[in-house]
């Protein structure tokens, strides 16, 4: 990220963290069954997300258009959103609370761009 100049590229590279970091939360929740690291995991990709509203925010600032990284956004938070309601559906139920606690950031990320 150091080595990325624009906050437009900070933005969508943050976009894909966040993707990356909830797969690997997936991973561990479901297969290997690792759950202190899926919770760091579900974490690091809520801290990327909201990154991400920061440089949108410098972006918008700077006068340029945004419409095009709202929307991969947009994109990317539905595709998180059914990422996380699969692992609503198959982890014990002491551990849907943090996982519902992520799906209630993307959902209010989501009611916010719209």
């Amino acid at each position: 990220e150091f080595l990325i100049f624009s906050k437009y590229r900070k933005a969508d590279y943050n976009i894909r963290l966040s993707e990356k970091r909830l797969v690997e939360a997936e991973k561990l929740y479901l297969s290997a069954k690792d759950y202190d690291n899926a919770a760091k995991s579900l974490e690091m990709a809520r801290t990327k997300r909201q990154k991400v509203l920061g440089f949108i925010s410098e972006v918008e600032e700077s006068g340029q258009n945004t419409t095009d990284l709202k929307n991969t956004l947009r994109s990317s938070l539905e595709k998180q959103k059914l990422v996380l309601l699969n692992i609503i559906s198959q982890v014990p139920q002491d551990l849907k609370n943090e996982v519902n606690k992520d799906l209630a950031s993307v959902e209010t990320l989501l009611s916010g761009l719209k």
